[in-house]
């Protein structure tokens, strides 16, 4: 069975709603303490939007312990 989580890593927006853009090292930071626990990505999706929320969704899968 496969198990699955979810984060959010915030970017930063742009001036007027245009694109903005992400800390890489935050991010690499983020993607490699999820690997140690076992989580690899799965998926990211771009939340931003003119109005939007200014996030990254990242979804995580890995095996269950159980």
């Amino acid at each position: 069975m496969r198990e699955y989580k979810t984060v959010a890593v915030k970017t930063r927006q742009g001036i007027g709603g245009a694109k903005g853009d992400i800390d890489t090292e935050k991010l690499d930071r983020i993607l490699n303490e999820m690997a140690k626990d076992g989580w690899g990505l799965s998926c990211i999706e771009d939340l931003e939007h003119t109005s939007g929320s200014k996030m990254l969704l990242c979804v995580f899968e890995r095996e269950s312990g159980s």
